[in-house]
C-alpha cells in the first residue's frame, strides 16, 4: 500500500474542498477508504529528507519558513516565499501569502520586546500552511495533521492545540515541543499582556474549570490563526475579549 501517497489523496481533497473546487467522486470515495490507513502515516519525528532540504536552503540560519509536509493543501511542496520590506531597529513586516486568500497579512514586530524574528515568522508561516484543513479533534501530531476522532469527516486536520504544537516544532526544526494541551501550554509558557503580544505568541481563552480549552497564535493587529471547533477549518479570526497571550519564543 502507497501510505504517503494516501495522506495526499486525503490531504488534496481539504484542500480542494477548502477552496470550492470540485472534487471528483472517485477521490472523495478513496480519501474515505482509506482515511484510517492514513493515522499512521505521520511520525513524531521530523523526516531526514526534510532536515536535508532545510539545510540546503537555509544553511547558516532561519531566513524564512521551514518547507512544510508532502502534500499541501494547494497541491505544492513548499510555501510561499517571505517578501520583507526594510524597516527601522526590530519591526520587520514580512508580507505572508495565504492560499484562497486576496491580501497577504502583514507581520510586524515591535522592537521594544527582542526575539527571534526569523523563527517567529517561520512559525507563523508554518501554521499558516495548515488554512483551510479541518478542525479534528485529537488530530494533528509534531509533524503533520491526522484523522483525530475523524468528526470533521475523512480528512487528516488539526485541534487547536495540535495546530500550534506543529507549527513550533517543525519551525524550530524539533527544537520546541510544546505540551498537547491547551491547558498544559498555558502552564508552560511565560504569560504576558494582550498588548505585548507579538506574531507567533500563543492566546490562550474558552476558560473552564481545568483551564484554557482554547489556543491560538497570534498574527498581530487583533488577528489570530487556530482551528476553532468541530466542523470549521482551520482560519484567521479576530481575537477575542477572553484571551489571554503566553509566549514561548
Amino acid at each position: 500500500m502507497d501510505v504517503p501517497g494516501i495522506v495526499s489523496i486525503v490531504i488534496a481533497t481539504a484542500g480542494a474542498a477548502a477552496q470550492g473546487a470540485g472534487v471528483p467522486p472517485a477521490v472523495v470515495e478513496q480519501a474515505a477508504n482509506v482515511a484510517d490507513a492514513a493515522v499512521t502515516v505521520v511520525q513524531e519525528q521530523l523526516p531526514a529528507e526534510w532536515i536535508e532540504q532545510l539545510d540546503q536552503q537555509f544553511p547558516e540560519a532561519f531566513v524564512g519558513p521551514p518547507a512544510p509536509p508532502p502534500g499541501k493543501v494547494d497541491g505544492s511542496t513548499t510555501p510561499p516565499a517571505f517578501e520583507t520590506t526594510p524597516a527601522p531597529a526590530a519591526v520587520v513586516p514580512p508580507m505572508v501569502g495565504i492560499p484562497g486568500v486576496s491580501a497577504p497579512v502583514t507581520l510586524t514586530f515591535d522592537p521594544r520586546f527582542p526575539r527571534n524574528l526569523d523563527l517567529s515568522r517561520a512559525v507563523v508561516e508554518q501554521a499558516m500552511w495548515a488554512i483551510g484543513l479541518p478542525y479534528q479533534w485529537g488530530g494533528g501530531t509534531l509533524t503533520g495533521p491526522s484523522l483525530g476522532d475523524g468528526s470533521g469527516g475523512a480528512v487528516a486536520g488539526f485541534d487547536c492545540s495540535a495546530l500550534v504544537r506543529f507549527a513550533y516544532y517543525v519551525a524550530s526544526r524539533g527544537k520546541i515541543v510544546l505540551p498537547r494541551t491547551s491547558q498544559e501550554q498555558f502552564r508552560a509558557g511565560k504569560q504576558i499582556t494582550i498588548d505585548q503580544a507579538q506574531p507567533g505568541d500563543l492566546l490562550f481563552g474558552n476558560w473552564q474549570a481545568d483551564g484554557a480549552n482554547h489556543v491560538a497564535m497570534y498574527l498581530g493587529d487583533n488577528t489570530m490563526i487556530e482551528a476553532p471547533q468541530s466542523g470549521q477549518l482551520v482560519q484567521i479570526s479576530a481575537v477575542r475579549s477572553d484571551m489571554i497571550a503566553a509566549r514561548f519564543l
